[in-house]
C-alpha cells in the first residue's frame, strides 16, 4: 500500500472539511447579524406609516470593540507648507483664540485652547485653490482627496461619506477617516466646493491607536430606527414626521470628549442623516440618541 498517497488523501479530506466548517460559520454570522428581507420590509412599512422614508443602505449589526483615539493634534508646519507654500503671513486672533496664517490666495486658522487641533480653511476673495476640472464626482473626488492629504498627510485614509448639492452651484461634503475598514466619525473634513475650488473647510483628526476590549453585541438597525422614530415624534410633537433618510453609516464616535483627555475610547455609532440636514448619532451599544 502506498502510504504517502493515503496520507495525502486524508490531508485533502481534512482541509475540505475545515473549509466547509469555515463557510458554514461565515454563513451563520451573515444570517445572524444581517436583517432578513422580511424584517427590512416590516421596518420600512412601520417607518413609512409615520412619515419616515428610508430607501438607502441597511447596515449589519456585527459585534464590535471600542476604538482608542489620540487627542487631536495637527502637523502645523507641514500643513502650512503643503497648502500655502513658502510665502505667507501670520497673526494672532484674540477674539477666537487662534492663529491665522494666510497669503493672497488662501487662509488657515489654527485654533487653540479647548478647540486645539481644529483647523478652518478658506480661500481669499478672488483667490482660487483646489479647483476641480468640473463638478463631476470624479473631478471633485480627486480634488478633495488631495486636500485631505495636504491637511493630514498621505498616510491618513480619508473617505467621502456624505455629499449634498447646494443650489446647483457646488457641494457640501464630509470626509471621515477609515481605519482598518472602519469609519471614524470623530475625524472629519467638512467642506464646500464649487467651480472656484474649495471655498471653506473645517477639519480635525483624532489619530486611531488600536481597537480595544472585547467585542460587544450592538443593537440591530431596525430597533435603532424604531427608537429614533419615537424620539422624533416627541421632538416634533407629532406622529407624522415627513422626513426621508438620506444617508446611513456606522463608525466610531465620542460624545463627551473631555478637554484634558490624552486618549479617548470611542464607541461604535450609527449615523443617520435626513434630507433636511439633521444628523443623529445613535450609540450602537446602548441605543442612546445624540443629535448633532
Amino acid at each position: 500500500m502506498n502510504w504517502n498517497k493515503v496520507i495525502n488523501v486524508f490531508i485533502l479530506i481534512f482541509l475540505g472539511f475545515n473549509l466547509l466548517l469555515y463557510a458554514n460559520q461565515k454563513n451563520y454570522e451573515s444570517e445572524r447579524y444581517v436583517m432578513s428581507d422580511s424584517r427590512v420590509r416590516q421596518m420600512e412599512n412601520v417607518l413609512n406609516e409615520r412619515g419616515i422614508g428610508i430607501y438607502t443602505y441597511i447596515p449589519g449589526y456585527y459585534p464590535q470593540t471600542q476604538l482608542r483615539l489620540e487627542s487631536p493634534t495637527l502637523d502645523k508646519d507641514g500643513i502650512i507648507h503643503r497648502v500655502l507654500g513658502e510665502t505667507y503671513e501670520s497673526r494672532l486672533d484674540d477674539d477666537y483664540f487662534a492663529e491665522r496664517i494666510y497669503n493672497k490666495q488662501q487662509e488657515l486658522t489654527f485654533y487653540m485652547g479647548e478647540q486645539k487641533g481644529m483647523l478652518y480653511y478658506k480661500h481669499q476673495d478672488g483667490g482660487q485653490a483646489y479647483v476641480p476640472d468640473d463638478l463631476t464626482d470624479a473631478s471633485i473626488r480627486k480634488v478633495i482627496l488631495q486636500f485631505s492629504e495636504d491637511l493630514f498627510g498621505e498616510d491618513t485614509n480619508m473617505e467621502p461619506t456624505y455629499w449634498k448639492e447646494v443650489d446647483g452651484e457646488g457641494y457640501r461634503i464630509e470626509l471621515n477617516e477609515s481605519y482598518k475598514g472602519h469609519l471614524v466619525f470623530q475625524s472629519y473634513i467638512k467642506l464646500y466646493i464649487t467651480m472656484n475650488g474649495i471655498e471653506e473647510a473645517l477639519a480635525i483628526r483624532y489619530k486611531p491607536i488600536e481597537f480595544s476590549g472585547d467585542k460587544q453585541n450592538v443593537y440591530p438597525f431596525d430597533e435603532v430606527m424604531y427608537n429614533l422614530m419615537y424620539y422624533l415624534e416627541e421632538e416634533y410633537n407629532e406622529s407624522q414626521i415627513e422626513q426621508n433618510v438620506r444617508h446611513i453609516d456606522v463608525g466610531y464616535y465620542v460624545v463627551d470628549e473631555g478637554a484634558r483627555n490624552l486618549t479617548f475610547r470611542a464607541d461604535p455609532y450609527y449615523r443617520v442623516i435626513f434630507e433636511n440636514g439633521d444628523v443623529y448619532y445613535i450609540n450602537a451599544y446602548s441605543n442612546v440618541i445624540y443629535k448633532l
